[in-house]
């Protein structure tokens, strides 16, 4: 038997301390700026045992035979543009998730050039290698069996892998910690070596930290070569011709640009289901090296459905579950001006996506489309989620496609990232809408105090604290006004039950309740508050049985505190129909009872500053007076009031104050003519916990014949006041407010320029040097009608009737009023048949 001896060989495997493996991707040979495919390195051994921040060493991989790269991506030179000034953080991912080492920073390696018309690129290692890993209780290196790599030419999303190295568990840019792109994209114009079916490398180096320039130089002075072996896997593209591609981005100008953040905030709000966001435009490219002909089409989708044949289905895999597009919003914008057609795609009768086709023109070889106008429903309970679209393509060329319509794709696109966010709003409420009265109609007049556009949303809630309706966004012009009417909106029923109004913009705004009741002559403006307090003061019950007093109680807060109605001198009583926040508690005639007795007065206490109301007074006979007085605890030991009705003219003037202290107080009221001289001066004395309501005349017999304007009040102790100024045997009334706020810029929020209607204005100079003012009467579209200087002495006042200084008001809506120094006042609005009017404070702007 014949014995065969067979050698041998023993075949050692080539061990590499960074193992690169590329993507190759197919590039128009003459393209450019063409995307070409990526690279990971694989970390083996302790490659860069001794770098540190301030010796770090560095990785060169260059391009064969691109001209250089077609973008910059990071520039961190002196005078570079700061959209590439930031380094990229690359994510260090390990085989085993449990060895990378916890303590490892997120810029242990960065990106640090990547330079357009520059062949190379270089990559920073800051931290050693020895430090990446950690295992049986102790820092370690990478290894063949414990390896650790990083991956660059691709998005920021591609790059997320758990338990990374980085914060966003990706590539970031290292300031703003938000996901990075690295996708390279190069440039093969003029590269006769480069032709069809050629192939592209990189090849990679390492120098130590000797090297200069990377970071700040025009040119790059190489330091020792560290000889860390690289592995020869380093094909990255094939040159080709004819090849249809496509590209979706957020931003133009970026392959690939980190997704829109897009901020959710109760301005959303569309229904009490859903918000809708406007989402920035998006970006089509055609990146073949042929143009598209008529018939070519895309089809974008959100990820929550899928594209089968022509026809879009849902799926339950998306992120963006619960969301779909807003109707007829979407917007193609064409470069070349090429004619294409939009189709929604609908899933259980919700826009899930659009085809987009090509009518008439071609669609050119770099290229591209503008997809704006998108407007986005989502679920009101959604606080925060990603926006990811996909694309298909059905491409048409002779060419190209061999005359076929091919389908391409899809593109995943991560678009925005949707966060709800507290953002300023400005907010208000207005407590009461006349809900509970059968003829009394009320609409709502906004006004924008902004030199900007504004974007307001209102929500309505019924007496029990349930969101019934929210009014959508709507927007004003600079200074612009829009009037509301709850019944013309919703219906009867809805003007029934919605019991008051919250109203939320992103410019400073003022909000008038006007109750209105034409029949039995009854007018009266309510302001809306910006504040909510924790106590309220009802500083007077009327005790004669021809007025009615009716108070209003709203938990005006986001939270659920207790609240508490008490009588002085008695035991605090719950409230028990405030139970959650925004519920109302309404107190009538036949509720102010205590130990069989009527009570002056009374103040509700919150646990926090939650609490909003109104009182309302209402005449119930000889022809009927209305009135309200807001809710507040602003009491004072000096009060001051601008206006009193002519005694000689038929006016009363009734006087309200309370002493809520517990302790007596003197009040000194002092009457004032035009030029702050004091005419007659009295004293009372306010029992502790008392209030007392009278007619000045009773205090002041001669009041008709000393042409008083001004009252003061002074007090030992804080009290509230208030006066209310009426007609006998009339049907006017209004409520005179004390200690009006001053400022350089007021604004009467509403008056009625109707030709039935007058507006008298009172303006009070708060300092000792003259001035003059101005008027501005607006428009609901913001336009100005302005008057000449109306002279004002120092501490000095003015009465007047609008229309003596705006001689044409027509369909103004509001007033605002301008001076050098410090000033106030308020507005008097009354119809021509003396049976309406109320009062309106000149309020500050913000």
């Amino acid at each position: 038997m014949t014995k065969w001896i067979l050698p041998l060989f023993f075949i050692s495997p080539i061990i590499f301390g960074i193992d690169v493996r590329t993507g190759i991707r197919d590039v128009n040979h003459e393209g450019c700026c063409e995307q070409i495919g990526n690279f990971t390195l694989v970390f083996m051994e302790d490659a860069f045992p001794d770098v540190s921040y301030e010796n770090p060493s560095y990785i060169r991989f260059r391009i064969l035979h691109a001209n250089g790269w077609a973008r910059t991506t990071v520039d961190l030179r002196p005078d570079s543009s700061p959209d590439w000034a930031d380094p990229i953080n690359l994510a260090i991912r390990t085989s085993d998730s449990n060895c990378l080492a916890s303590d490892l920073p997120s810029d242990a390696v960065q990106l640090v050039r990547l330079i357009k018309n520059e062949k190379e690129g270089w990559i920073r290692i800051n931290v050693p290698t020895n430090l990446w890993l950690y295992k049986d209780g102790a820092h370690t290196s990478p290894t063949f069996d414990n390896k650790a790599s990083l991956s660059l030419g691709i998005s920021g999303q591609s790059s997320v892998h758990p338990n990374s190295s980085t914060p966003t568990n990706g590539n970031e840019y290292q300031d703003s910690y938000s996901l990075a792109s690295t996708i390279f994209c190069a440039n093969y114009e003029n590269t006769p070596q480069f032709n069809v079916g050629d192939i592209d490398i990189l090849d990679f180096i390492s120098f130590d930290s000797t090297t200069t320039g990377v970071e700040t130089g025009d040119t790059v002075l190489l330091g020792a070569n560290t000889g860390v072996s690289f592995s020869n896997d380093t094909q990255i593209a094939r040159g080709a011709c004819h090849i249809a591609c496509y590209r979706m981005t957020t931003q133009l100008e970026s392959i690939s640009a980190p997704p829109h953040p897009v901020t959710l905030s109760k301005l959303s709000a569309v229904d009490l289901r859903y918000n809708c966001e406007k989402i920035p435009s998006v970006y089509i490219s055609n990146c073949s090296d042929f143009e598209w002909h008529p018939g070519s089409r895309f089809f974008i989708c959100l990820s929550s459905a899928f594209l089968d044949n022509d026809r879009f289905y849902e799926t339950y895999a998306g992120s963006t579950k619960g969301m779909f597009f807003k109707e007829n919003s979407l917007q193609v914008l064409s470069a070349e001006g090429e004619t294409w057609s939009i189709t929604p795609g609908y899933v259980d009768d919700k826009i899930v996506g659009y085809c987009i086709t090509l009518l008439e023109g071609t669609f050119p070889a770099q290229n591209f489309l503008e997809l704006s106008g998108m407007a986005l429903y989502l679920d009101s309970n959604i606080m925060n989620a990603d926006m990811v679209l996909l694309t298909y393509a059905d491409i048409l060329n002779p060419a190209g496609t061999d005359g076929i319509l091919r389908r391409y794709g899809p593109i995943i696109n991560y678009t925005a990232e949707l966060n709800y966010e507290d953002i300023h709003l400005y907010r208000r409420t207005l407590p009461y809408t006349a809900y509970d009265r059968e003829n009394w109609h009320f609409y709502l007049r906004t006004v924008n105090l902004s030199d900007q556009t504004s974007r307001i949303v209102s929500r309505f809630s019924n007496k029990h604290g349930l969101l019934l309706r929210i009014r959508g966004e709507t927007s004003l012009p600079p200074m612009g006004s829009e009037d509301f009417s709850i019944k013309d909106t919703y219906g009867e029923q809805a003007d029934e039950i919605l019991a008051w109004v919250e109203q939320y913009s992103d410019q400073p705004f003022e909000s008038t309740g006007v109750i209105l009741d034409q029949e039995n002559g009854l007018f009266d403006l309510v302001r809306s508050n910006e504040h909510s307090w924790q106590t309220l003061v009802a500083p007077h019950i009327t005790e004669s049985s021809l007025w009615e007093t009716t108070a209003y109680i709203l938990a005006s807060g986001n939270e659920s505190p207790r609240f508490f109605f008490n009588v002085p001198g008695q035991m605090n009583q719950h409230i028990s129909a405030i139970l959650f926040p925004g519920a109302t508690a309404v107190y009538k005639d036949s509720d102010f009872f205590s130990n069989e007795s009527r009570i002056s007065w009374f103040q509700v206490d919150a646990e926090i500053s939650s609490a909003s109301g109104l009182l309302v007074y209402h005449k119930i006979q000889d022809g009927g007076q209305l009135a309200s007085l807001p809710l507040n605890n602003s009491s004072s030991t000096n009060w001051e009031f601008d206006h009193l009705g002519s005694k000689a003219n038929g006016w009363w003037n009734g006087c309200v104050i309370n002493n809520p202290n517990p302790i007596s107080t003197k009040v000194t009221l002092s009457m004032l003519d035009q030029d702050r001289q004091i005419l007659s001066r009295d004293e009372l004395e306010i029992q502790a916990l008392t209030r007392k309501a009278f007619l000045l005349e009773s205090i002041f017999p001669d009041l008709e014949n000393i042409n008083a304007t001004y009252l003061t009040l002074e007090s030992d102790e804080s009290v509230l006041s208030f006066l209310l100024m009426g007609m006998e045997k009339r049907e006017q009334l209004a409520l005179i407010p004390g200690n009006l706020k001053s400022d350089t810029q007021l604004v009467l929020p509403y008056f009625n320029s109707s030709d039935t209607y007058w507006t008298g204005i009172a303006v009070v100079n708060t300092t000792n040097q003259d001035d003059s003012f101005y008027l501005e009467a607006h428009l609901k579209d913001g336009t100005v009608k302005k008057s000449s200087a109306i002279e004002l002495p120092g501490n000095g006042k003015s009465v007047f009737l609008l229309d003596q200084y705006i001689k044409d008001i027509t369909a103004c809506t509001h007033l605002t009023i301008k001076a050098s120094s410090p000033i106030r006042g308020f507005g008097l609005i009354g119809n021509q048949t003396q049976s309406q009017l109320a009062s309106l404070p000149l309020a500050p702007f913000p």
